[in-house]
């Protein structure tokens, strides 16, 4: 499974709103560099582009929580050879995203209830620290990234497109954020801090248009205070931001709880 990418808007990382599958391309047309959601890292490799294209999956739900991911089933899928999907699936355990057992292989991570409390917990103080260090550090370009990311984002809500393509646009967002928190960002290149907090649940924030809607006026909001540089306020609002999402994820994890995505 391939997309394309689209480079016009927000730079050589945007995921476009529409995002077309098509035929395995040539190996000199694989899809343009990107980077993992929540982090910096430049994806070039064919090993990082499908752990690339993986990780949308996972974190839009089109992979649920503990799905099988069977490498002869990939290498098919991705024209790949068996030891480099093996090698991205290992790149998705470290970013807390893929998960293994013995005699069963590899599996879509997920969580008992009282892991996904913990995990947004802190997610809400990492979320908090890079909202202020964005006040404190972004340049005039970092401010410019992550306001096209919300722009896009916001553009998306209007038109009303859907869960899966909309949380991927707000991964973008996230990963523009992170991208301005100067040294920071370099810090979450090498320990990824910010990019294992990236959830399968979170979707579950934005599955309606009006929640989609409430989701980009909370972006721009926050945009708009990291743009003043009121660091303050800004990680205030981002504490009231994961907040929201955590209530509607841990929602759905108790509405669900007994179907099959949900099942421990």
């Amino acid at each position: 499974m391939y997309y394309n990418v689209d480079t016009s808007a927000v730079g050589p990382t945007t995921i476009p709103l529409r995002m077309d599958k098509m035929n395995p391309p040539p190996e000199t047309n694989r899809p343009e560099p990107a980077t993992y959601p929540g982090s910096v890292v430049p994806v070039t490799t064919l090993t990082e582009q499908i752990a690339y294209l993986i990780s949308l999956d996972i974190l839009s739900r089109r992979l649920a929580p503990g799905t099988r991911l069977r490498e002869l089933e990939l290498a098919k899928q991705f024209k790949a050879s068996r030891p480099v999907i093996r090698e991205a699936l290992q790149r998705l355990k470290i970013h807390a995203l893929v998960d293994d057992a013995p005699w069963k292989g590899a599996f879509v991570v997920r969580f008992t209830r009282e892991e996904l409390v913990d995990l947004f917990e802190i997610r809400a103080v990492v979320f908090q620290l890079v909202a202020r260090w964005a006040c404190e550090r972004a340049t005039t370009a970092d401010l410019d990234d992550f306001d096209a990311a919300v722009e896009q984002m916001s553009q998306a809500a209007r038109i009303d497109i859907d869960a899966q393509s909309y949380e991927t646009l707000r991964n973008v967002a996230h990963r523009r954020l992170t991208q301005a928190t100067g040294s920071a960002s370099e810090l979450n290149r090498r320990i990824g801090f910010s990019t294992r907090l990236g959830n399968p649940y979170s979707i579950e924030s934005v599955r309606t248009p009006e929640q989609r809607r409430q989701s980009a006026t909370r972006w721009r909001k926050l945009l708009a205070l990291v743009r003043t540089r009121n660091a303050r306020e800004a990680a205030a609002y981002a504490l009231e931001m994961n907040t929201a999402t955590a209530v509607a994820a841990l929602d759905a994890f108790d509405r669900l709880l007994v179907g099959p995505d949900w099942a421990e």
